[in-house]
């Protein structure tokens, strides 16, 4: 009798008598033994309700109907507060629950409340829910329920409701705080829920696995969305992100709210959202056409968008600060970053398809591979970005680039591996700018590998007027045929033009101050070497293995030529100094096979290990010190020391002659007389190109006979520029 009237007085109440709730309310607390409902009874207070299918003799019972949970209960007088739902002692087969009220008293829920514990059933005949709870828990849902690899888990007792196959109708009460983890995971006939303004905890797994479900509403008070929250809901297809501060939306630890709810074709994130967090809508893998962020929104977090699926992308002109990986492998074709992003982390669209990328003047911060393999063609970098990040453009399809003078540091591979286009032009305005250069070392090969900014695909590069040095390594394994050097340029650092296996001239503007160790190395077809006049060292390996280069002037401010300098210049046939010099370093010029003459003046002083070494067709050699200069281990081996005459100061002849390794050359004589008078200097004249058009010749020989033009004139006495 009690069960039909309470029966009725529930589904009365379920369409909004409130007055009938109280009633309801007061019939279970005079009838606390119903065989629906028991109790256990606290000292605090609180009661425990658990459902079950038997009465208190344990006889078993069948029902049918509507379950009201009561906010109080009374017992020998005392009033207690349901504040706990303990684990069920139920089966579908006996009680055939069709709606439940679970009150806003309720602070725990155990993941098995409505399933009998011995037997893993529970009931499938619940089709309306009412659940007012309004800061309650799920407790007993395992920790193994995340990892989402047990198809139906839920229907063991660990999801409270999965067991509810046929559960359409959810009423979330309009204080409800919190929505408990898994309170409403595996529902597969829910279509539709509106979680109130109220809410500001979403648990995990809270609407997991529920495919019916095609939109939700993340109102704007949530602050936090759980692990999995909405993960394979995968008849989704509209989603609004209100949610004006929400700081946690799960975690690359477990899985992401709404992964895998691949039918999505609608986010809208509110007006007034300012923040996207961290993992919001990874791997949502979702078929969205345009995604727009709001001017409300400031930061995007790491990982945000993450494999969402996102055809354009349209961010508000707040955007600051765009997270790691926020939107890699969103298959992006068209992006406007707005007017006021100043930071793109690393990886931030790494793997899209834009084809067009417009970096606004506000970005300072390009990270680490930031646009990698994103089929860009046309790229504009803004005149405020100082930081370009390892490898932040690599593996794209770029025809240009400018680099801005704002520009302070780039790393390795910036530009590198530029897969489509076979030429790449740069344009580098960068005034001061540095360089990153990671070496790596690999288990299977001894060597140390080098990584570059750019590779052969520069066939072209012009250099700014008020660019103040060239960094370490920035050119290395470049492409173009030519480059010049302007006047503002003060150095060049080691490496910058590493490997130039292309370049066949460049021309360096007076003055430089330094030209760094391995500057050019390797540039095997560079045919001249321009020097500056104000250079006092050649640094080690700075032409190492130029094998085109012909000839070289060392000005007379050079007073170390170092290690390696010329080492491999297989072409090399003059070398004209001034006697400045003071140490030649080891293998200086070792394996110059062409090279017939040498000159040291009188205050070299020490010349290194195998410094002319393999210098085979050497003839001449001349030394105008006083005091035979300390050599190196085998110094001249492979010079034809029976065959090259050694001149030296008349005074000096005997102690050469007595002098370690110099006393091996058989023909030594006195140095001739110095040319004083410079009309009778003979030059061996170039063009700017580096090409030799004229052979010694006198300036006025040179003046009278060549065409209207600057050419360079060198001598072993120096070299000069003369225009005629």
């Amino acid at each position: 009798m009690l069960r039909t009237f309470g029966a009725e007085v529930f589904r009365k109440m379920l369409v909004g008598s409130r007055s009938l709730l109280l009633l309801l309310a007061f019939v279970f607390v005079c009838d606390h033994t119903s065989a629906q409902l028991a109790y256990e009874y606290r000292e605090d207070g609180t009661a425990g309700v658990c459902i079950r299918d038997y009465d208190e003799k344990g006889n078993d019972i069948s029902y049918v109907g509507p379950i009201n949970i009561p906010e109080k209960v009374v017992k020998d007088g005392r009033i207690y507060v349901v504040t706990e739902i303990l684990p069920g002692e139920c089966s579908g087969e006996k009680l055939r629950i069709t709606s439940l009220y679970i009150p806003k008293t309720i602070k725990k829920i155990w993941g098995n409340f409505l399933v009998a514990e011995d037997s893993g059933q529970g009931t499938g005949t619940l089709e309306e829910l009412v659940f007012d709870a309004e800061d309650c828990e799920c407790v007993g849902v395992p920790e193994k329920l995340r990892d989402g690899t047990s198809a139906g888990i839920w229907w063991n007792g660990y999801a409270p409701l999965g067991c509810c196959s046929n559960l359409k109708s959810v009423k979330i009460g309009a204080n409800v705080k919190r929505i408990p983890d898994a309170m409403f995971m595996g529902l597969e006939h829910l279509e539709s829920v509106v979680i109130p303004e109220s809410v500001t905890h979403i648990g995990y797994l809270a609407f997991a696995e529920c495919p019916s479900l095609k939109s939700i509403t993340i109102p704007r008070n949530v602050t936090y969305i759980g692990d999995s929250a909405f993960k394979n809901c995968t008849g989704l297809t509209s989603v609004t992100f209100n949610a004006e501060a929400c700081t946690y939306v799960g975690d690359e630890k477990w899985f992401e709210p709404f992964e895998y709810c691949k039918n999505l074709t609608t986010l809208t994130i509110g007006e007034n959202v300012t923040m996207i967090p961290d993992y919001a809508f990874w791997r949502m893998k979702g078929k969205i056409k345009e995604v727009v962020i709001p001017n409300s929104v400031k930061t995007i977090g790491c990982y945000a968008f993450e494999q969402t699926g996102i055809e354009s992308l349209i961010l508000g002109n707040s955007v600051t600060t765009i997270g790691k990986y926020a939107f890699e492998g969103c298959g992006i074709k068209s992006l406007s970053l707005g007017n006021s992003v100043t930071t793109i982390e690393d990886g931030a669209f790494y793997d899209n398809d834009i084809s067009s990328v417009s970096i606004p003047n506000s970005v300072r911060t390009i990270g680490r591979s930031a646009f990698y393999y994103c089929g860009i063609k046309s790229l504009s970098l803004g005149n405020s970005v100082t930081t370009i990040g390892r490898g932040a453009f690599m593996s794209n399809d770029i025809s240009s680039v400018t680099i801005p003078n704002s520009v302070t540091t780039i790393s390795s591979v910036a530009f590198y591996n530029n897969n489509f286009n076979p030429k790449l032009s740069v344009v580098f305005n960068a005034e001061n700018c540095n360089t990153v250069i990671d070496k790596n070392k690999y288990d299977w090969d001894p060597k140390i590998y080098i990584d570059p900014v750019f590779d052969v695909r520069v066939t072209s590069l012009v250099i700014g007027d008020k660019v103040k040095k060239i960094p370490y390594y920035l050119f290395a394994g470049c492409d173009f045929k030519e480059v010049v050097i302007p006047y503002s340029v003060k150095e060049i650092g080691d490496s910058a033009f590493l490997n130039c296996r292309q370049l066949e001239y460049a021309e360096i503007e007076n003055p430089m101050t330094r030209i760094g160790k391995h500057a050019f190395g390797g540039c095997t077809r560079l045919k001249t070497a321009s020097i500056p006049e104000t250079a006092t060292e050649i640094e080690d390996g700075t032409y190492y293995g130029c094998e085109a280069l012909e000839s070289v002037t060392i000005p007379k401010t050079a007073k170390k030529i170092g290690r390696v300098a010329f080492f491999g210049c297989s072409s090399l046939s003059n070398v004209a100094m001034g006697d400045s010099i003071e140490t030649v370093g080891d293998k200086a010029f070792g394996d110059c096979k062409r090279l017939e003459s040498f000159t040291l003046g009188e205050h070299a002083k020490a010349i290194g290990a195998e410094a002319f070494a393999g210098c085979a067709a050497m003839k001449s050699l001349a030394v105008f010190a006083a005091v035979p200069p300390e050599c190196g281990d085998e110094a001249f081996k492979g010079v034809d020391v029976s065959a090259c005459t050694l001149s030296v100061p008349e005074a000096s002849i005997e102690l050469y002659k007595a002098a370690p390794q110099w006393k091996e050359f058989l023909k030594v004589s006195a140095i001739g007389n110095i040319v004083d008078d410079e009309s009778a200097i003979l030059y061996d004249v170039y063009n700017l190109q580096g090409i030799m058009v004229g052979r010694n010749l006198t300036e006025a020989e040179i003046t009278a006979d060549m065409p209207h033009g600057v050419y360079i004139l060198v001598s072993p006495q120096g070299r000069k520029k003369l225009k005629i």
